[in-house]
């Protein structure tokens, strides 16, 4: 009896031993949160937003406009620069162990001190590999090359594969390694430089611009940057209507006004949706030239009031004229009413219309003119 009670708890062991180990990573997944972006970012190809939790093995990518900051279970934090892609193989909090591959672009890392035993703070490039220990170092790699400058700290930088060592202001080892200290940078590279490898300090334009590529502000950029819109910025107007279409206008005291759009108003005096006049909207809608005219430009139509209603749509119509404008540089603005004559048959009176009748002047001829 006793061998059979050994048995079967030994089986029990077998099959209970793998639980906590399985708890312990499932636990471990949790590698920190998305504290600040600007669109257009992603995790895993999808859209993300601040505040999104990363997991292990997260995919960080953002577009040409896009930036994005991350911070780490420890404190570390990254802050990855406009078309760049970072992926978060591990990073585990307690452990202090991290492992981070670039496959393009610009990254900084403020990573807090490693005072675990075996922790390690690891970022890997196509071919390079850079480790710290407590730092703040900025990585980019395009077109084969991996740039490495160290900010603050210390980092050890060791070129993987056949790269090798083309630019070097840091500190040669013995184990093919380069430490690179606060104010120094290397760059690794598969392919030898017309000018040669070349040993010297990190220009201080380089530095800099290190720094700006990968700033990543704590709120949403401000409304319709000033240097994208100069001057009034105007489209070539669709001769059917007499509208100008959206277009830019800088203001008088500084700021930018871009629209309109055209949709009906459901009041004379109606500047919002919510504004509505029975007696106004009933003679709207019992003129026929209004009905004939939604049946012939159902495309302006949907287009006019799909922009009105949606800041995206909105946003992408604007992108025609400044394609660097995002739906965060935008704010409501006000609303104006224009009078609008349209004719029976439904079509839109452009500027004048001269009509001629009996009876109304000293010639026999009066003039009525409509205003379009």
């Amino acid at each position: 009896m006793n061998s059979f009670n050994w048995l079967i708890a030994g089986v029990l062991c077998i099959l209970l031993s793998p639980l906590p180990a399985l708890c312990e990573a499932g636990a471990g997944d949790y590698a920190g949160q998305i504290n600040a972006l600007i669109p257009a970012a992603t995790r895993n190809a999808k859209p993300t937003k601040v505040k999104d939790d990363l997991q292990w093995n997260d995919l960080l990518k953002t577009e040409k406009s896009g930036r994005l900051r991350a911070g780490l279970a420890d404190g570390s934090i990254l802050s990855l620069g406009s078309n760049s892609e970072l992926k978060v193989v591990q990073h585990d909090a307690t452990s202090q162990q991290t492992s981070l591959e670039m496959n393009f672009g610009k990254v900084r890392s403020k990573v807090v001190k490693i005072t675990q035993p075996n922790g390690k703070f690891e970022m890997k490039t196509p071919n390079a590999v850079i480790g710290v220990v407590g730092t703040d170092f900025y990585v980019g790699y395009e077109a084969n090359r991996t740039t490495v400058i160290c900010y603050t700290g210390q980092v050890m930088v060791t070129p993987a594969g056949n790269a090798k060592i083309v630019r070097n202001s840091g500190e040669n080892n013995a184990d093919n390694s380069i430490a690179v200290s606060a104010g120094q940078m290397v760059i690794i590279s598969t392919e030898i430089p017309p000018a040669g490898f070349q040993s010297d300090s990190t220009p201080s334009d380089v530095l800099k611009s290190s720094m700006l590529d990968t700033e990543v502000p704590d709120g949403p950029p401000p409304a319709l940057h000033p240097h994208l819109v100069r001057n009034l910025i105007y489209p070539v107007a669709n001769p059917q209507f007499p509208f100008l279409g959206l277009h830019f206008t800088r203001l008088i005291h500084g700021g930018i006004e871009a629209g309109p759009n055209a949709v009906l108003a459901f009041a004379r005096e109606g500047y919002t949706f919510s504004t509505i006049n029975p007696g106004d909207l009933l003679d709207a809608l019992l003129f026929p030239g209004l009905w004939r005219f939604l049946r012939k430009y159902p495309g302006m139509v949907s287009r006019e009031l799909g922009q009105s209603l949606s800041k995206n749509r909105f946003c992408h119509a604007l992108q025609r004229l400044v394609p660097e404008i995002r739906p965060q540089d935008l704010e409501a603005g006000g609303a104006g009413v224009r009078a609008q004559a349209m004719s029976p048959s439904g079509e839109l009176v452009q500027d004048f219309q001269i009509l001629a009748r009996d009876n109304a002047l000293p010639a026999g001829r009066g003039l009525d003119v409509h205003l379009g």
